[in-house]
């Protein structure tokens, strides 16, 4: 057992399957915007195929919604949503279950886990700091204010 009590390994084991839907969601992000980039660069570095068209324009178009709808997904903190925000919302009302003890249970060397728990949270905290998450959840609730503004007055009307 993780937390070492059923109803706290649920909710850990509920965090871990966020964790790896989000890192999936954002994986296909970064994929995207990868290919987005590498055919932008192909396209605008060759005489052959850089003529006036309509191509990049719809490329651009596509990949701005998808990107923005990717990060307005990790944004979405209504009741059945998985994302960043509902995470992070949910880690700060129960920062002990992020805790040393529960770090070090995934790791087979107890050198490694202590190692990266110094780097990731810091070697004297024995869990997770509730001001840390309240200021991560802070800094998505300003870009999901730039992110829907910018929806709203930019992709929105010229759908």
């Amino acid at each position: 057992m993780l937390g070492g009590d059923a109803t706290l390994d649920q909710k850990l084991e509920k965090w871990i399957k966020w964790i790896r839907a989000i890192h999936e969601d954002i994986r296909l992000l970064a994929w995207t915007t990868a290919i987005y980039n590498e055919t932008y660069s192909v396209v605008t570095s060759n005489d052959a195929v850089n003529i006036p068209n309509p191509f990049l324009g719809w490329l651009s178009h596509c990949y701005s919604r998808t990107a923005l709808m990717g990060l307005r997904r990790q944004l979405d903190h209504h009741r059945d949503a998985i994302s960043m925000w509902k995470l992070l919302s949910e880690i700060h009302n129960a920062t002990e279950l992020v805790s040393r003890a529960n770090h070090s249970c995934v790791y087979s060397s107890p050198e490694r886990a202590a190692q990266d728990w110094g780097k990731l949270v810091g070697p004297s905290y024995g869990s997770y700091p509730r001001k840390r998450v309240a200021d991560q959840i802070a800094g998505l609730k300003s870009i999901k204010s730039t992110i829907d503004s910018f929806v709203n007055t930019q992709v929105a009307p010229f759908r």
